[in-house]
């Protein structure tokens, strides 16, 4: 059995003794299928929207020379790709292969970290003149809660990736890679921290617009990715929900308190649908009628879609694996 952990045309069903992880390795096969493929539409949006030299975009603010906006695309689509077939559809182990898409996700993926949610970030708050009749302080502050806000959200999108190959790892082979089949108390907790970060930094987000007179409709667009939009009051109360929920998800998992997880993931689903409302059709709604940022609205849209899924399941999703690890029934 030796050899065929290492043999790449081995099918997952021989690739350990114990059968009793097939169903945890499809599980999580199909998982990484489904985080690659969004992974993938990201880099798809990202490749099209930065394909248009000069295009006006409320995402965009890159000079139409700058490379690196293409390159982090294209990457972003290839390893997408290449995870998702290798480990998620094609359905066979091999750790060789599995360890060398941790490498490849890793690799790339910090590149387009530092490109997107760093870089570009840092570029058009720099070059940016201040928005909304607001001081420059406050608008260098808005932008700046802007990339803390993607911080949390991008972790959400590779780290979940890169979580998914390696418990693979773990329920493919025989050795538990990473503690993979154990620690999911320590995860759900660590994914509600940073769904709780990114809603103080939303809440941070609000409160800037609003103690600066931006209570209504503002005139014009604010924008911080992926805090943009007409409406201070709506982000605000959206962070403030983005903190509370994952407190609670917090005291539960740290409780073990086992019985409350069936409400807690009912009432995540629709804690869910409020923010991807929010961040998809509620405030850029406002937005797509002006026919120059009208693009710029529907890319982040589409961004927008993915990355509210990845940053509020991934808490859901551990806390129930601990309750499976404890032996609970939820």
């Amino acid at each position: 059995m030796e050899t065929s952990e290492e043999d790449p045309k081995m099918r997952m069903s021989m690739s350990h003794q114990n059968s009793s992880y097939e169903p945890q390795y499809q599980e999580v096969g199909l998982l990484l299928a489904m985080w690659s493929i969004l992974v993938m539409n990201e880099g798809v949006v990202r490749f099209i929207q930065h394909g248009q030299p000069g295009a006006p975009n409320l995402f965009g603010g890159v000079p139409s020379r700058f490379w690196a906006p293409f390159l982090g695309g294209l990457f972003e689509v290839t390893f997408g790709l290449v995870v998702g077939l290798a480990g998620g559809v094609l359905g066979y182990f091999s750790r060789r292969l599995l360890l060398s898409l941790v490498v490849v996700q890793t690799v790339l993926g910090w590149y387009v970290f530092v490109d997107y949610v760093l870089v570009i970030p840092a570029f058009r708050i720099n070059s940016a003149p201040a928005m909304l009749n607001l001081s420059l302080a406050a608008s260098k502050a808005f932008g700046v809660l802007g990339i803390l806000t993607s911080i949390a959200w991008c972790l959400a999108l590779q780290g979940g990736q890169f979580v998914f190959i390696c418990r693979m790892l773990a329920f493919g082979g025989e050795r538990d890679f990473l503690f993979q089949r154990s620690g999911a108390k320590a995860r759900a907790i660590f994914w509600n921290v940073n769904y709780l970060l990114a809603g103080v930094w939303v809440t941070a987000s609000g409160w800037i617009l609003i103690a600066n007179g931006k209570g209504g409709i503002t005139t014009a667009p604010f924008s911080a990715p992926p805090n943009v939009g007409r409406i201070p009051a709506y982000l605000l109360f959206t962070g403030l929900l983005m903190i509370a929920w994952p407190l609670i998800g917090i005291a539960i998992s740290a409780l073990e308190r086992y019985s409350m997880f069936r409400k807690y993931a009912v009432g995540s689903f629709f804690v869910f649908g409020f923010v991807w409302i929010h961040y998809t059709i509620g405030q850029l709604g406002f937005i797509a009628g002006n026919p120059e940022p009208s693009a710029g609205s529907a890319a982040g849209g589409a961004l927008h879609n993915h990355l509210s899924m990845m940053l509020c399941f991934l808490p859901v999703y551990f806390m129930w694996k601990q309750a499976e690890e404890a032996g609970s029934s939820v």
